[in-house]
């Protein structure tokens, strides 16, 4: 009789034991599940937050132009360069005459031989550059124009041949900078053996 009283305290202990283990998941599954709901609901609320101050910061930005007289005529103007010219660099010379009848050469312009024709990654940026000159002469919003571009991906600078050219190279490109007087000039780039080709700037 006491054996038989002393089995039925051990299964009832036990069982209640595992009646406290189950409750005892069973609430950290909750607690558990919750944590993770509150935090996407934070994360989710801070997204969408985020976002809604992004459009009306993007929509509500512009551009202001200031200008004033430019008084310090004794400082030089820095002019970049990038032209492409079709003959050989040893048959090309470039230099700035301004009218003040002052000649000015520079040891930053670099004459670097090239294939005249461009690539075809080449020819797609000269379309995108095309396309931006295009849309800022019809006076479109600069900023437009800008955050579209770079939204694009487009390079700002012409970008080097994707494929080793196998033709000769039949072209010189001149780039680099000079600095000029703050007057007007003509920059030439001069054939050696006669000739040149005259821009004003």
């Amino acid at each position: 009789m006491w054996r038989l009283q002393h089995q039925e305290e051990l299964v009832s202990h036990t069982c209640y034991s595992h009646t406290l283990t189950t409750v005892y998941n069973n609430n950290t599954d909750v607690i558990i599940a919750f944590l993770f709901s509150a935090v996407s609901l934070v994360a989710f609320t801070v997204m969408a937050v985020l976002a809604i101050l992004e459009f009306f910061v993007y929509r509500d930005t512009w551009m202001k132009y200031e200008y004033e007289v430019d008084k310090d005529f004794s400082s030089k103007l820095r002019i970049n360069i990038d032209i492409t010219v079709a003959m050989r660099c040893q048959q090309v010379g470039a230099d700035i005459l301004d009218l003040a009848e002052t000649m000015i050469t520079s040891n930053e312009l670099q004459y670097e031989p090239v294939v005249f024709d461009l690539s075809p990654q080449q020819r797609l940026w000269q379309r995108a550059l095309l396309h931006v000159q295009s849309r800022l002469r019809e006076e479109h919003a600069l900023q437009e124009v800008l955050y579209k571009t770079l939204m694009k991906g487009a390079p700002t600078a012409l970008p080097p041949r994707e494929d080793a050219a196998t033709e000769p190279h039949n072209a010189c490109r001149i780039h680099g900078y000079v600095y000029v007087n703050k007057v007007a000039g003509n920059f030439h780039i001069t054939d050696t053996q006669g000739g040149s080709v005259k821009y004003t700037i």
